[in-house]
């Protein structure tokens, strides 16, 4: 993976060839330095990724890091991960599902909007704040499993989603 992904000092920064087409799989360590980090913008705008695997070493998410990955279908995330920065994954419109793990305290403003195949998220407990947007233009969502009654909503989080979607 590492003559297809760009990784300084522990963070992700891009791919070596921004027109790869496929997967990728984060690894854990690069030269023997963990893998901690994905920079914000690191994959925006490679739109052949088709799915992404990030381990249990990664803890935060740049800000539109995935941002219009538009074949991007699939995403595993690691259980490490505690910050995921705004738009993140906006506009990844063939993304199905996203299962978040507990620890992440907050979902950013506009993280998954524009995702229109984005038909169930899993919300973990502990999820205090959800932001703007957040699911905004999710128009496949059916089914979001669990919101938690401690999590505070920002506005218009759900805006143009599926109508019969259930919670």
């Amino acid at each position: 993976m590492s003559d297809i992904l760009k990784i300084e000092k522990g963070v992700v920064t891009g791919l070596n060839n921004k027109d790869y087409e496929g997967d990728i799989i984060v690894p854990e360590y690069d030269n023997h330095i963990r893998v901690t980090q994905i920079a914000a913008e690191a994959f925006a705008n490679c739109e052949r990724v088709i799915s992404v695997e990030i381990p249990d070493s990664i803890t935060s998410i740049g800000k539109f890091a995935f941002f219009n990955c538009k074949r991007l279908k699939a995403v595993t995330l690691g259980h490490g991960i505690n910050k995921i920065e705004r738009s993140a994954f906006q506009n990844c419109e063939a993304l199905e599902s996203i299962e978040l793990h507990y620890g992440i305290p907050e979902i950013a403003s506009w993280t998954f909007s524009g995702c229109k195949s984005l038909k169930e998220v899993v919300i973990p407990n502990g999820v205090k704040y959800i932001g703007h947007q957040a699911f905004a233009d999710c128009v496949s969502l059916e089914h979001i499993d669990t919101l938690s009654s401690e999590t505070t909503l920002g506005y218009d989080v759900f805006q143009n989603m599926y109508s019969k979607c259930d919670d």
